[in-house]
């Protein structure tokens, strides 16, 4: 008996041996498709780092990043959870009808945070008291349908916070406009609004944001028969499906607009293009629209419209903003998650709409709206 301790403990930490050899010696990864993030570089050694802690905590962190066979082994984790009947998976909710949902609890919102950022939104209405300012705050997937989360699933007050915002900038002259009751109406009867496999709405549900916001805009939307929405994928599986990674898990359809006006696309200050086909044959099939998150894409469009938009954005104004390509003859999109800040004197030029669009959730997180210096008005 104690031999066969002693081996098994003896072929245990030489596997242990062989594995942090191999992952020590192989060249590592930088970029992880399943996943969408670039994965630990191979940190420096040093006496200070190691006396701080920090080394221990990177090389870990670089271990666990280059286990080799590292998504097959998750993958066959998901399966084993989901074998013994588990809803969650990663942080990811398995839902009914195939719905995949982020999981996102109060504990994972800061309300300081929340505020901080409506006060940002506050200040740039101030600052942009000639224009024309709307917050359209996307509701997630899991609020509008929460009754194909799984039972007991705990997912924080979205209802609150949207409350909350619509009182709090009505006060500034900030129009808020609240898709939740349209979109409940939708879905309820049958139309698909969201992805299955990834966070994001789909071009169903960025259409009929897009027909609350020239609603509100004061312009007239174009209906939807009148769009030429095709379908130029079938096998999307989104950024939720990178953490499940179940290799039986449901497809998505990506639909996209087809015949849109002629535009000039700049991103970063290079050439760009509204739809980039080739993004398709990536893992992430949603950066088909403008190739993906850039800290400043601008489009001028051919619309003689005579007004411009200033759009602050996550990614979710990626297939919302070519449905609007005939309603501005400029449309500047700021993410602030890239941009670097350079982006300030477009508030010298004041656009006749300004318009914030994130999902609710990433706003309450969003540490950038509010912590740039300067950049609204925040110190």
């Amino acid at each position: 008996m104690k031999k066969t301790e002693a081996l098994f403990s003896v072929s245990v930490m030489a596997a242990l041996t062989v594995t942090g050899l191999l992952i020590l010696l192989k060249t590592p990864r930088a970029y992880s498709e399943n996943e969408n993030r670039y994965l630990a570089k191979r940190p420096q050694f040093s006496w200070e780092a190691v006396a701080e802690g920090d080394f221990q905590e990177d090389i870990t962190e670089y271990m666990s990043d280059q286990v080799p066979l590292r998504d097959t082994w998750t993958a066959m984790q998901s399966k084993v959870q989901q074998w013994l009947g588990k809803k969650e998976i990663a942080e990811v909710y398995l839902g009914k009808d195939d719905y995949y949902f982020e999981k996102i609890t109060d504990t994972h919102l800061t309300r300081s945070r929340f505020v901080a950022n409506l006060q940002a939104v506050s200040v740039l209405t101030e600052q942009l008291a000639g224009s024309n300012v709307y917050f359209m705050p996307a509701p997630a997937a899991a609020a509008i349908m929460p009754e194909r989360l799984p039972r007991y699933a705990p997912y924080y007050a979205e209802d609150v916070r949207f409350e909350q915002a619509k009182a709090y900038l009505a006060e500034f002259g900030c129009t808020m406009i609240d898709l939740r009751g349209s979109f409940t109406m939708l879905s309820d009867q049958g139309e698909q609004l969201y992805y299955r496999t990834d966070h994001h709405w789909n071009t169903n549900g960025a259409l009929h944001a897009y027909e609350a916001f020239a609603a509100q805009a004061g312009f007239s939307s174009i209906p939807k028969a009148q769009w030429n929405i095709q379908t130029v994928s079938e096998t999307f599986r989104g950024t939720l499906d990178s953490k499940v990674l179940d290799a039986d898990g449901p497809f998505d359809t990506v639909e996209v607009l087809f015949d849109l006006p002629e535009v000039t696309v700049t991103v970063d200050g290079r050439p760009g293009m509204v739809m980039d086909y080739a993004k398709l044959y990536d893992k992430d099939q949603y950066r088909v629209f403008f190739g993906g998150n850039y800290g400043r894409v601008e489009i001028t469009t051919q619309a003689d419209a005579g007004k411009s938009l200033l759009l602050f954005k996550d990614s979710y104004a990626n297939c919302f903003v070519p449905f609007l390509l005939t309603h501005y003859d400029k449309i500047i999109m700021i993410d602030l998650r890239y941009d670097d800040g350079s982006w300030t004197e477009l508030l010298a030029t004041a656009p006749e709409d300004v318009l914030i669009l994130y999902e609710m959730s990433n706003f309450c997180q969003d540490g950038n709206l509010s912590a740039v210096p300067g950049l609204l008005g925040v110190s």
